[in-house]
């Protein structure tokens, strides 16, 4: 047995620097995690040694420049652990410079996420240090990215999650920040990612479909027909700006990231299929099919040829959009020579909480991997985890 295998669909309790030091190199399809913002939140309940030598709780750091240097020190053992096919999210947000806000030490009998409690803290007295100005954003997202490149990483998305129903802010002196980023970094230029689509619903894109129509059935039939991008299809592929809402959640946990954020993260780079002899991805292929060719004229360039007056396309400013409908009907496996059985892949989120990770990995038929410091999260994860008997018996 694959010595990862012991770990599959479990929460391991402890510092993620620690566990991630003893699990096997090269063995891990994706990390995906929301590792705790700068100077927001302080969440552990017992320091960690990094090799600066400094010990305190990650996000806590003295100065952003430590912070981040603390984040890539973790996401270099990430980097170790992953394949070579594998990828690595990490979702970031930024902080302002703020140096009337209070710091608050949670009580002995403060629950792990409670506001009440004083969980939730910012030390004035360690911003004041900063060679920041006073309400400034620190930039730590852009820090970070910048610092992930030079220690070589391959920066492939810089993906924006738009939060629609975002609460409001209080400041009057600047707009509402509404979204946060989640960057997509690879260890090579080749890796495992299956083409993930989205729906065409701008209908200033429909052409001679009217917007009271995009909803009908006729309406879309038309929509899916019409298009400028060479090929016909009713879907392309997905952006990377991604609107969507953060969800309640009753229990103690303060940041819990909404299940549509991370589905077509593992949808993309989790492969549902890993050989158990050479550990290499198996790829699905697109199997396609296309429709009659046509051509489409617009304006002037209508006239022109319906007439036989268009002799030169460039003279006469023709517009002329070849298309085909597209449309993908299935998937063919493409596998390694090694004729063996093969297992799910597996994500790991070195920053579990709640568990949604784990939780969206299992409804896809894949496999997790979670990292928890606090025994209050491990808790929580397993109560949100359990409604699956799989999980039940995993966890045992």
């Amino acid at each position: 047995m694959n010595i990862i295998d012991q770990y599959r669909n479990k929460i391991i309790q402890g510092h993620n620097l620690d566990i991630l030091k003893t699990l096997p190199a090269e063995s891990i399809d994706c990390v995906c995690c929301s590792p705790p913002y700068y100077m927001l939140r302080d969440y552990q309940t017992e320091p960690v040694i990094f090799n600066d030598g400094w010990k305190g709780s990650l996000g806590q750091e003295p100065t952003p420049q430590m912070f981040i240097a603390h984040l890539v020190e973790i996401f270099t053992e990430c980097g170790r652990i992953l394949k070579k096919t594998g990828s690595l999210w990490v979702n970031l947000g930024d902080t302002y410079a703020n140096f009337n806000s209070s710091y608050n030490k949670p009580g002995k009998s403060a629950k792990v996420g409670s506001t009440k409690k004083a969980i939730q803290t910012r030390s004035g007295s360690v911003m004041k240090k900063l060679d920041i100005k006073e309400k400034s954003l620190i930039g730590i997202p852009d820090r970070f990215k910048i610092v992930m490149i030079d220690a070589g990483w391959i920066c492939r998305n810089e993906i924006i999650w738009h939060k629609p129903k975002i609460l409001p802010q209080s400041s009057k002196d600047r707009f509402t920040n509404d979204f946060e980023k989640f960057y997509f970094f690879t260890k090579e230029k080749k890796y495992f990612f299956e083409t993930q689509y989205e729906p065409i619903i701008d209908p200033t894109r429909a052409g001679e479909v009217q917007k009271r129509d995009i909803n009908s059935k006729m309406g879309q039939k038309k929509y899916s027909m019409f298009n400028m991008n060479h090929i016909q299809k009713e879907y392309r592929i997905k952006r990377a700006v991604w609107s969507i809402s953060t969800k309640p959640f009753s229990g103690s946990h303060f940041a819990v990231y909404p299940k549509e954020l991370i589905e077509p993260i593992i949808s993309a780079c989790v492969p549902k299929k890993v050989c158990e002899e050479c550990f290499k991805p198996v790829i699905r292929e697109e199997i396609i099919e296309f429709g009659e060719l046509s051509e489409i004229y617009t304006g002037q360039a209508k006239k022109d040829y319906k007439t036989h007056k268009a002799q030169n396309p460039s003279d006469t400013k023709r517009s002329i959009l070849k298309s085909q409908s597209k449309k993908i009907v299935g998937y063919k496996e493409i596998k390694c020579d090694c004729q063996a059985k093969t297992k799910p892949g597996i994500i790991l989120d070195p920053f579990f909480g709640r568990g949604t990770t784990g939780k969206v990995a299992y409804q896809q038929g894949k496999d997790f991997i979670g990292i928890e410091l606090s025994e209050d999260y491990i808790t929580i994860a397993k109560e949100y985890l359990g409604l699956s008997k799989r999980l039940e018996e995993f966890m045992k």
